[in-house]
């Protein structure tokens, strides 16, 4: 979120700025990311294949950030994330500046 000119992130959006970066350095598509995140097959993402994910990168995260990313995803409130609501937070965040696009392309 910008204040004043000067980017800034509360946790929540600090851990999911993490994970996006952290899909751009692995240099796969978000398709992709979600595929990997969906350890099911069910083509749906839970919270525990959420929280996995994070864990799997070394990304410490709360039950807070999780709860923040479901409540931006989940647009049908199913209580799981569709590849297409996982693409469209993606997108949305690069266009609102909550990441910006340079600090993910960015190594």
């Amino acid at each position: 979120m910008r204040r004043s000119g000067v980017l800034t992130r509360n946790k929540e959006e600090e851990g999911l700025f993490r994970l996006f970066k952290a899909i751009k350095q692995a240099n796969i598509s978000v398709r992709k990311a979600f595929q990997m995140i969906d350890v099911d097959g069910s083509n749906e993402v839970t919270k525990p294949e959420m929280e996995s994910a994070f864990r799997k990168l070394g990304i410490d995260i709360s039950a807070s950030t999780i709860d923040y990313i479901f409540k931006l995803c989940d647009d049908d409130m199913s209580g799981s994330i569709s590849c297409g609501e996982f693409q469209k937070l993606f997108d949305s965040l690069i266009r609102e500046s909550i990441i910006e696009e340079k600090e993910i392309f960015t190594p």
